[in-house]
C-alpha cells in the first residue's frame, strides 16, 4: 500500500501554498482522506483545499484505492492518523466501497475521529440510518440561520488536531528521543519494539522518532538528519531483510550511528568512566517470529551475520551487541542502561505536563499512539487536587464528543464541561480584577454555553436552560473585563438562545421576553 500525501507551507509574505515537499511534511498532524472511487476527482481538491486553509496538517490517501487491500497493512495505517475524512455522496450510500465497507468501521471501532462531510444536501439522515450516528458536516448549507460550513469545519478541526506551536509544547516536555531505524517491510517489528520500550512505564517520556510511511532516498533528507542529530538512543530492528542490497538501513542509517558513537566516545576519552557512558548508545534488537520457521532449516527466520561480510556496499559487515527481543530480561537491562545513561531534561511531573505527554499519545506525536495510557494522563491532569490543568478537561470534552481514542459519549462529555465549568467558576472567583487580563469570566461564560449546548443536544432543554441563567449571570459581570460593548454582544446571543429554548417549549411569554432583551 503506497500512499501520497499533500500538505501546505507558508511563503514569506504569509501566502498559503498546496504542495508536496517531502521536507514541508515532517512532524505535521495525520489526515487520512478517502470517498467512492468515483467521486475521487471531484471531491479531493476541494475538500482537502479546505482542510488545509484551516490546519497545518499532512493529507494522506491511496491512490489506488484498490476494494480489497491488505486489512492488516491497512489497519496499520489507520492506526497513525489524527482524523479520517469521508467525502460523502450517494453513490457513497448507495454502492460497495472499501471507504464505507472498510475504513469507516475500522476507524469507528478503534475510536479514530471522523469527519463525514456532505457532498450534497439532505445526506446526513441516510449517512446516520445507514452508516453511524455521529456528527456530520454539510458542505453546501442552504439554511441561512446555519452556521456557516467553514466555521464548522474550523471548530471541528481545532478540538481534534494538534497545531504546530501546541505539538512543538509536547515535543519540548519529552526527556529525551531514540532514533528507531528499520526497513520499511519490517514496519511491524518496528512497532512491536517501540512497544517493548514503552511498556516500562518509567520510560514514558522517551519520544520514539521513525520515518512512518517515507522511503528515505538518496539524500538522506533533512527531517531524517534533524530526527538523528537531536536522538541520544539508535535503536534498529534487526531481521533477515538487512542482509538485502538496497539496504539503507546498513548503507547509511547504521554506519552514521557507528560514526557518532565513535566520535563521541573518542571525545570523551580523557574524560572519567561516568561522563564516558553519556555517549550516544545504539542498540541493536534481533526481531524474528517464533511460530515462523525458515523453510531451509526448520528454525526460526534470523539473521544471519555472515551473509553482511559479503556486501560491499555495507562500510560496517556486522552489527555489533545484538540482543534478542525474546530475551526480555537481557533486553530489559540494555535497554534501561541506555536510556539511564542519555542525558534526560528535567520536567516538573505537572499536571500541565502530564497534559502535553499525554497529547502525544493520543495522536502519536513522536511516539505510538496509545489511547488508554493518553486517556489516563489527561484525566490525571484534569482533576489534579491543588492546580488542574483546564485545558487537559477541554481536552476530555472534546475526545467524548468526536470519538477521538475513545467512544462518542455526550454523557461523560457533559461531565467533563461540569467540570470545566466549575474549574472556570474556581479561577473567576479567584481572580477577576480587569487588571490582570487573564479572561476567566469570559471562559467561564464561554464554558457554561458549551454545557447548555451539550445538554441541549441529548434533548435535556430544561436544564440547557437552567445553565443558561447561569451565564446570564456571569454576563452581568464581564463589562470590566471585556468593555461593555462586547459584553453587551454576549448577552444578546445569551437572551436569543433562551428565547429558543422557551419557544422550542411552546412558552410563548417567556419566549417574547427574552427576545425583547436581545434587542436593548
Amino acid at each position: 500500500m503506497e500512499l501520497s500525501y499533500i500538505t501546505r507551507t507558508e511563503d514569506e509574505n504569509g501566502n498559503i501554498q498546496i504542495t508536496s515537499d517531502l521536507k514541508a511534511i515532517t512532524g505535521k498532524p495525520h489526515v487520512y482522506f478517502s470517498c467512492h472511487p468515483d467521486d475521487f476527482e471531484r471531491a479531493f481538491s476541494e475538500i482537502t483545499e479546505d482542510i488545509l486553509n484551516i490546519a497545518s496538517c499532512t493529507i494522506w490517501y491511496d491512490p489506488q484505492s484498490v476494494q480489497d487491500p491488505d486489512l492488516k497493512e491497512l489497519g496499520d495505517v489507520l492506526d497513525q492518523m489524527q482524523l479520517v475524512v469521508f467525502a460523502i455522496s450517494p453513490i457513497f450510500l448507495d454502492e460497495k466501497n472499501r471507504a464505507k465497507d472498510i475504513e469507516l468501521p475500522y476507524a469507528l471501532q478503534h475510536h479514530i475521529p471522523v469527519l463525514p462531510i456532505m457532498l450534497e444536501p439532505g445526506l446526513g439522515g441516510k449517512f446516520s440510518k445507514q452508516c453511524a450516528k455521529i456528527q456530520v458536516v454539510n458542505r453546501i448549507v442552504t439554511d441561512s440561520t446555519a452556521t456557516p460550513y467553514e466555521d464548522v469545519l474550523r471548530t471541528y478541526l481545532n478540538s481534534v488536531l494538534i497545531g504546530d506551536e501546541l505539538a512543538q509544547k509536547v515535543r519540548d516536555a519529552f526527556d529525551a528521543y531514540v532514533f528507531l531505524s528499520y526497513r520499511k517491510k519490517d514496519r511491524s517489528h518496528a512497532q512491536r519494539l517501540m512497544h517493548l520500550i514503552h511498556e516500562n512505564e518509567e520510560f514514558r517520556d522517551i519520544a520514539i522518532w521513525y520515518d512512518e510511511f517515507l522511503v528515505p532516498g538518496e539524500g538522506f533528507n533533512e527531517a531524517i538528519v534533524d530526527a538523528f542529530q537531536k536522538s541520544s538512543i539508535f535503536a534498529m530492528a534487526v531481521t533477515p531483510h538487512l542482509e538485502e542490497e538496497g539496504n539503507y538501513v546498513m548503507r547509511v542509517e547504521y554506519p552514521l550511528a557507528r560514526d557518532r558513537k565513535e566520535k563521541e566516545e573518542k571525545e570523551k576519552e580523557e574524560k572519567e568512566k561516568e561522563e564516558k557512558e553519556k555517549v550516544f548508545q545504539i542498540v541493536p534488537v534481533e526481531m524474528y517470529e517464533l511460530d515462523k520457521p525458515d523453510p531451509e532449516t526448520g528454525e526460526p527466520w534470523r539473521i544471519k551475520q555472515e551473509n553482511l561480510e559479503d556486501h560491499s556496499e555495507f562500510r560496517y559487515r556486522k552489527i555489533d551487541d545484538l540482543h534478542d527481543e525474546h530475551r526480555r530480561p537481557e533486553l530489559n537491562d540494555r535497554l534501561i542502561q541506555a536510556l539511564n545513561h542519555i542525558a534526560k531534561k528535567e520536567n516538573d511531573g505537572s499536571p500541565r505536563h502530564q497534559f502535553f505527554i499525554g497529547l502525544a499519545y493520543l495522536t502519536g506525536i513522536d511516539v505510538e499512539i496509545n489511547q488508554k495510557r493518553a486517556l489516563r494522563l489527561i484525566e490525571s491532569a484534569a482533576t489534579d487536587e491543588k492546580d488542574p490543568c483546564l485545558d487537559a478537561t477541554q481536552k476530555l470534552v472534546d475526545m467524548y464528543v468526536t470519538g477521538d481514542g475513545v467512544p462518542v459519549d455526550y454523557d461523560k462529555a457533559i461531565h467533563w464541561q461540569s467540570q470545566l465549568c466549575d474549574q472556570y467558576q474556581v479561577k473567576f472567583l479567584e481572580n477577576h480584577s480587569p487588571d490582570e487580563h487573564l479572561g476567566y469570566g469570559t471562559r467561564y461564560f464561554k464554558a457554561l454555553l458549551g454545557l447548555s449546548d451539550l445538554k441541549k443536544d441529548v434533548g435535556k432543554t430544561d436544564e440547557a436552560r437552567e445553565v443558561l441563567k447561569m451565564a446570564l449571570d456571569v454576563c452581568e459581570k464581564l463589562p470590566e473585563e471585556v468593555g461593555k460593548r462586547e459584553a453587551a454582544r454576549d448577552k444578546a446571543v445569551l437572551c436569543t438562545r433562551l428565547g429558543n429554548l422557551h419557544r422550542h417549549k411552546e412558552e410563548w411569554d417567556d419566549a417574547e421576553r427574552y427576545y425583547h432583551q436581545a434587542e436593548q
